[in-house]
């Protein structure tokens, strides 16, 4: 398997290689730019990385990026028509995941660089999908 760059940017991975039209369209809501905010991402997209799981990816990501977090752009983002990528801790709990629609990610990635709040308390945040959608009033 391909290594990942060094990084202190969010990490995007593709691992899902079946739909260039989806993957296309998740990547530009990714890294689109917030408000007055550019997006800082690092997209890992490279065949070598067509079905690799979430374990083989976090020694991976943990030897090469500094950041808290990364996101996996699997089948189920693919298949899915909100296409919830999958948000995987880097720090706190090693592992511990979450499903993301893709333009709640910029979010998810200013709460945590500036320490607004955890990575259990967005965890926790998802709604009865499993899905987190944004912080509610």
């Amino acid at each position: 398997m391909t290594t990942i760059p060094l990084t202190k940017s969010l990490v995007i991975i593709r691992t899902d290689f079946s739909n260039q039209e989806v993957w296309e369209k998740i990547r530009d809501v990714l890294g689109a730019p917030t408000g007055n905010f550019d997006s800082k991402v690092v997209i890992v997209d490279d065949a070598d990385f067509d079905g690799a799981t979430k374990g083989q990816l976090l020694g991976l990501v943990r030897a090469s990026c500094t950041h808290s977090f990364m996101v996996i752009v699997d089948g189920k983002a693919i298949l899915d028509p909100e296409h919830p990528v999958l948000i995987v801790d880097l720090r706190d709990t090693l592992g511990r995941e979450f499903r993301a629609i893709p333009s709640s990610v910029q979010g998810i990635e200013t709460s945590l660089s500036m320490a607004f709040m955890g990575f259990e308390h967005l965890a926790d945040a998802v709604d009865g999908g499993g899905v987190f959608r944004g912080m509610r009033e």
